[in-house]
């Protein structure tokens, strides 16, 4: 898939916010094959700064990079069935 694709790993972003240096989550790959609302729980507790957007299974990543999106690909149970990534 196009940026690199989707990593089976966890992921980390630096951010320098005022010279502190925080380290933000930018992957959950142990979201995948939970439910949608587990899945909003994890990724809300670690990241409250992002919004998420649903998608179905089907759907294609977004063209358009933004680093406050996780993308949410769910299957008709609602189950997240791609690793969400910030962008």
């Amino acid at each position: 898939m196009g940026r690199g694709g989707l990593s089976a790993r966890s992921a980390t972003a630096v951010v320098v916010d005022g010279g502190d240096n925080k380290e933000l989550k930018s992957s959950w790959p142990e979201t995948v094959g939970k439910h949608m609302v587990e899945a909003i729980a994890i990724i809300k507790s670690e990241r409250q700064d992002v919004i998420l957007e649903l998608h179905t299974a089907d759907d294609p990543q977004p063209p358009d990079y933004n680093d406050q999106r996780v993308c949410l690909f769910l299957d008709d149970s609602l189950i997240v069935v791609r690793t969400p990534v910030v962008g």
